[in-house]
């Protein structure tokens, strides 16, 4: 099952409304889907920054003080439901530790073995532990970061940039701005985990 959240950092790019068959709205990014025209399937969150009344038939309120950020909350209830693929929107922007916290839920998705995504208007994050193909589509910039403390056997084909069989650390960012020569760039990584960024243009947003 595809699964849908959209968080509440900064509004950014909102789902489609037939892009998935499970749609979670968190805290204020119940108000961004109720502005688009979006129902939610379920709306999760303390709703401390919400400004619309909350459905009390769906919805999930937690407490303020809690272990697990809304977004975190939101995904652990996506994969008790069977969610596979995950994409989070909005979930950039705002306050930078809720920017950092959103990341590491990619990582807690990387452990539970589901492909999840942050999506926004101008860029795609996501974290690779193996290998992956990563289409151009509209982006400009591929960016590969260690997000462990090192990256071992890292492998890049297929753009402006090549690697193979090289080290990444967290202390050097050499993987930042690669540009596509083919459609889709392969990347690989033997031990350690990679943060992937595909970015448009050179939007800052």
């Amino acid at each position: 099952m595809k699964c849908a959240i959209v968080c509440g950092g900064v509004k950014s790019v909102m789902p489609p409304s037939d892009s998935s068959s499970f749609l979670i709205a968190c805290d204020r990014g119940y108000d961004y889907c109720i502005e688009d025209g979006l129902v939610p399937d379920l709306v999760v969150g303390d709703f401390d920054s919400s400004s619309k009344e909350i459905p009390l038939e769906n919805a999930v309120v937690l407490p303020h003080e809690k272990d697990d950020t809304d977004s975190l909350y939101a995904v652990r209830l996506a994969i008790e439901k069977g969610a596979t693929q995950i994409e989070l929107y909005c979930a950039m922007g705002g306050r930078p530790d809720h920017h950092f916290a959103n990341i590491q839920v990619l990582a807690f998705c990387l452990e539970k073995k589901v492909d999840c995504r942050i999506i926004s208007a101008d860029s795609m994050l996501f974290l690779c532990d193996k290998s992956c193909m990563v289409k151009k589509e509209s982006y400009t910039y591929l960016s590969v970061f260690s997000w462990t403390e090192k990256c071992s056997g890292v492998s890049i084909k297929g753009a402006k940039y090549s690697l193979e069989d090289a080290e990444l650390s967290q202390a050097f960012p050499i993987g930042i701005s690669n540009e596509w020569q083919d459609n889709q760039i392969s990347l690989s990584v033997k031990k350690g985990i990679l943060l992937v960024m595909c970015v448009m243009g050179d939007s800052l947003t």
